[in-house]
């Protein structure tokens, strides 16, 4: 019974949820975020030995080169352990 009900909400969920009309209120908050300045990064590249840091401010890259003592470039792997675990689940990011 339990098993109907929530196939029945997962189907139906996503069917009211895109028939939905736009609102008065939906469109205030599109127009907010069309005015919303984008940043992103900082980015870091290995360039010829030098570190090279990419931000994007008012969708402009600006870009700069930065000491290397200020970010690591290299890491050390460190094992994980864990008792009383039967099992584990590891999820991953593809874009790392």
């Amino acid at each position: 019974m339990n098993k109907t009900i929530f196939s029945l909400i997962l189907f139906l969920a996503p069917i009211l949820l895109l028939s939905q009309e736009e609102t008065y209120s939906d469109s205030i908050a599109e127009a907010a975020i069309d005015t919303l300045q984008f940043y992103d990064g900082p980015y870091i590249f290995i360039n010829e030995g030098k570190l090279i840091e990419k931000t994007v401010v008012n969708e402009k890259v600006m870009m700069k080169e930065v000491p290397m003592a200020d970010y690591p470039i290299e890491f050390k792997p460190e094992k994980s352990t864990y008792k009383n675990v039967p099992k584990i689940a590891a999820l991953s990011d593809i874009h790392g």
